[in-house]
């Protein structure tokens, strides 16, 4: 018998997995789902995901840093031309 949480994760594809946590960061956790009406699963799905992204930002940066953008790519296309100089007559 399936059930509605099983349903939902099949859905949405969510593979459960298991690890160990602090009994620290495990009282937190706790309190933060608690306090956002949600679900541990939930807190640590967004917490994964706020994590990652801030990961791929980090190296987004590294990478500007090894290679800066020029200066015509610092321009915002609003105030770019078209790359024969003018505006095109269509």
């Amino acid at each position: 018998m399936f059930t509605k949480w099983m349903m939902i994760c099949m859905l949405l594809r969510m593979t459960p997995i298991s690890f160990r946590v602090d009994d620290r960061l495990l009282i937190e956790l706790d309190r933060v789902a608690a306090e956002a009406g949600s679900s541990r699963s939930a807190v640590l799905n967004q917490a994964l995901s706020e994590l990652l992204y801030r990961l791929a930002c980090e190296r987004d940066a590294a990478a500007y840093d090894r290679v800066p953008l020029i200066d015509e790519e610092l321009i915002p296309p609003e105030y770019q031309s078209w790359p024969d100089g003018g505006d095109a007559a269509w």
